[in-house]
């Protein structure tokens, strides 16, 4: 049986837009840091498989991945936040 979950998955940089085909199941969000940096959150319904292609995929691409999260009620870190400033809305 294969099972989906949603998940949130940060890494570091910004990803422009012709990454959103790359990751084309997720919805995408550039987050921009009060240091200046910036990052990328992901999310979306994966099964186990999905997920460790993706994840396989940013390591193969040398993108340095801050977390990764599964939805089970709880909120990850990215939606804790409730700041809404400093976002930069992208997706599929």
């Amino acid at each position: 049986m294969v099972e989906w979950h949603t998940y949130e998955i940060k890494v570091e940089s910004r990803l422009e837009s012709d990454w959103v085909d790359r990751f084309g199941q997720l919805e995408m969000e550039s987050l921009f840091e009060a240091d200046g940096s910036a990052s990328t959150v992901m999310w979306g319904s994966l099964d186990r498989a999905a997920l460790r292609g993706l994840l396989i995929e940013i390591f193969d691409l040398g993108i340095k991945l801050v977390y990764v999260c599964r939805h089970t009620g709880t909120h990850c870190p990215h939606k804790q936040s409730g700041d809404e400033a400093g976002k930069e809305k992208g997706g599929a």
